[in-house]
């Protein structure tokens, strides 16, 4: 095997996909956990809807802000198992979108398990530290050697026109300088 394929379909590759398949599901379970914790805090604050739409607001703001940051480490987390599986890529990508179908299943029985044992206030910190293992499982996802060749070969070719037009650049206005002189 060369150097240019090496950790593709082998080795990190698998800890890479354990880490990305682990990080959408964690991702996924805790966007769809939204509604049986709506309606936790409709009895927390004894039916008053005026308080719980509130609350609820508040935490759909953060939620937005996390499906932004979701989106992006969705994005992310099946970018990068296209740089780390060629032969198995399609279904490593298929079984990607199944974890996403399985955290549906799990976030409502998650969610009831966590509030049953916890509490409202410490079910929101248990999803918050499940938030933050996804700071885990994107540092496992390092760029692999096909990645960094690409993106190396890709700042060469950048370097070689930019270095190429400041020659350009220099000889052209020497000429240009010793043609006026002749002139």
């Amino acid at each position: 095997m060369t150097s240019r394929t090496h950790g593709i379909d082998e080795g990190w590759a698998w800890v890479v996909l354990a880490a990305a398949y682990s990080g959408i599901l964690l991702m996924a379970t805790v966007m769809f956990t939204g509604g049986v914790l709506y309606v936790k805090m409709l009895d927390y604050y004894q039916d008053d809807a005026t308080k719980a739409s509130i609350i609820g607001s508040l935490n759909s703001g953060l939620l937005c802000l996390l499906r932004i940051g979701n989106a992006l480490s969705a994005v992310t987390f099946t970018i990068v198992l296209v740089y780390y599986f060629e032969r198995r890529r399609n279904i490593v990508l298929t079984l990607s979108q199944a974890v996403r179908g399985i955290a549906r299943f799990m976030a409502s029985p998650l969610a009831l398990c966590l509030l049953k044992q916890y509490g409202l206030k410490g079910t929101f910190l248990m999803i918050a530290g499940i938030c933050a293992h996804l700071c885990v499982c994107a540092m496992i996802c390092k760029p692999s050697v096909k990645e960094a060749i690409r993106c190396c070969v890709k700042e060469q070719a950048h370097t070689r026109t930019a270095l190429s037009y400041l020659v350009q650049r220099l000889l052209f206005g020497s000429v240009m300088a010793v043609a006026s002189k002749i002139r």
